[in-house]
């Protein structure tokens, strides 16, 4: 498989990382699918023990291009964690959409979005009227992110503006109070497009509950999947961590060849 770096503008004068894994080119097709991975908090775009690199490859032996990025203030994009709202965000995947489309390589009537964690949240604020998307996969989806982030954090904004996670991460009040902006049960109400939702079982940030909130609003076409015994982003399961790969990548195929097959 080819696979490339390279650098996209966003925002003001910054630029966003991206690494695009191309499938073996063994059938003459002038255009392939096209899947972008939307990672979550405090990871880059490999995700959680590199489970998007696993997952891109997969999905390049089945003969699509996959685009890995890092939101800005992750991995080698530009931009300081501190400064992160759902916005900022909104933009980058935004910008990603956007350079896909521009690819020569792509095709334009198959291009999918998959989401881990506040990475589905945000393809589904960012991306839910966009007719470019012919589908969502949303992993570990959370929801009332404003609730859950200020029973973490509140005291700790309210009194210094600022709060450092525990991973070390800075960040700013403006994080929180962005949430307020949004609402993810309208947005996800309004998408017309597939998706399929992979949720983990024992999901410890997300509990199983969250995803069938999710299912009710959500129109059809849609599945849910359950991975039973998974905590959040499968650490330690690789067998679980496999399943939901399988199932990713399995369900995909299935809809952009129907897809296809109705061209």
């Amino acid at each position: 498989m080819k696979k490339k770096d390279l650098r996209v503008p966003v925002g003001f004068n910054e630029e966003l990382h991206l690494h695009v894994t191309y499938p073996f080119q063994n059938r003459n097709l002038d255009k392939f699918p096209c899947a972008i991975l939307s990672h979550g908090f405090t990871v880059d775009g490999t995700e959680s023990h590199r489970m998007f690199l696993k997952l891109a490859n997969r999905l390049a032996m089945n003969g699509m291009i996959v685009i890995n990025f890092d939101y800005r203030g992750s991995g080698y994009s530009d931009g300081e964690f501190e400064d992160l709202t759902v916005t900022r965000e909104i933009e980058d995947l935004k910008a990603v959409v956007d350079y896909a489309v521009s690819m020569q390589k792509v095709d334009h009537d198959r291009i999918v979005v998959i989401g881990q964690s506040l990475g589905s949240y945000i393809s589904i604020l960012a991306l839910y009227n966009d007719k470019r998307i012919k589908a969502f996969v949303l992993w570990g989806t959370p929801v009332e992110l404003y609730k859950k982030f200020y029973n973490y954090f509140g005291k700790a904004w309210e009194e210094k503006g600022v709060i450092c996670q525990e991973k070390g991460f800075y960040l700013k009040k403006d994080f929180l109070v962005d949430f307020k902006k949004y609402d993810e049960l309208l947005c996800i109400s309004k998408i017309e497009q597939p998706i399929l939702f992979i949720h983990a079982g024992n999901d410890e940030k997300n509990p199983v509950n969250v995803v069938r909130i999710l299912f009710e609003k959500a129109k059809e076409p849609k599945t849910v999947e359950i991975i039973g015994g998974a905590n959040h982003s499968f650490k330690c399961q690789k067998e679980l961590e496999e399943k939901a790969i399988d199932k990713t990548t399995n369900w995909l195929s299935r809809i952009l060849r129907s897809d296809s097959n109705a061209e």
